[in-house]
């Protein structure tokens, strides 16, 4: 049986600076699941820097709901 999400609860928005830890998780989590956490080399504060230093690299979207993101 298919589930269904309310879209209407979630909120698409820029990353904050709080957010950094738990979006780098996630992208180490995804690394493990595709069995290439070994070919990830970018650390948490690379990542920090690449979004919220002084040039950053890239933007950075969140997706949350009551639960989190």
């Amino acid at each position: 049986m298919a589930s269904t999400v309310d879209t209407s609860a979630i909120v698409i928005r820029s990353a904050e600076t709080q957010d950094c830890a738990q979006v780098y998780r996630l992208m180490r989590e995804l690394a493990v699941h595709l069995q290439g956490e070994n070919d990830m080399t970018l650390t948490a504060e690379q990542f920090y820097q690449d979004v919220f230093g002084d040039k950053p690299a890239c933007h950075c979207i969140v997706a949350t709901t009551e639960e989190g993101m």
